[in-house]
């Protein structure tokens, strides 16, 4: 569909045992460094554990998450980099060609 995928962020790892998230970080750096070097990994996700959190428990877990795990920088950096270069905003803010009149 011609989509540009500027990078990934992976989630559900856990903290510990053999597929643990640090564990896992190299081989997938590894991996994209090698084979997918178009495609920036910006970050690698914990399982958050959600039961019994309220809906403002679970917006914190999931913010703290992001902001620790997430090169938040890097994926506004490139979302820039790509909107300057596309003309995305022109694209996106465009009324559609087949949008009815009201």
């Amino acid at each position: 569909h011609n989509c540009k995928v500027l990078g990934v962020i992976f989630n559900r790892f856990s903290l510990d045992g053999y597929y643990a998230l640090e564990k896992c970080r190299e081989s997938i750096d590894s991996y994209f460094e090698q084979y997918r070097n178009d495609v920036q990994v910006y970050g690698l996700l914990p399982e958050l554990d959600m039961a019994n959190s309220s809906p403002e428990e679970v917006q914190e877990k999931i913010t703290d998450s992001f902001t620790q795990y997430v090169n938040s920088a890097r994926l506004i950096q490139d979302l820039k980099h790509f909107d300057g270069n596309s003309g995305l905003q022109e694209k996106v803010l465009a009324k559609p060609k087949n949008a009815r009149k009201r």
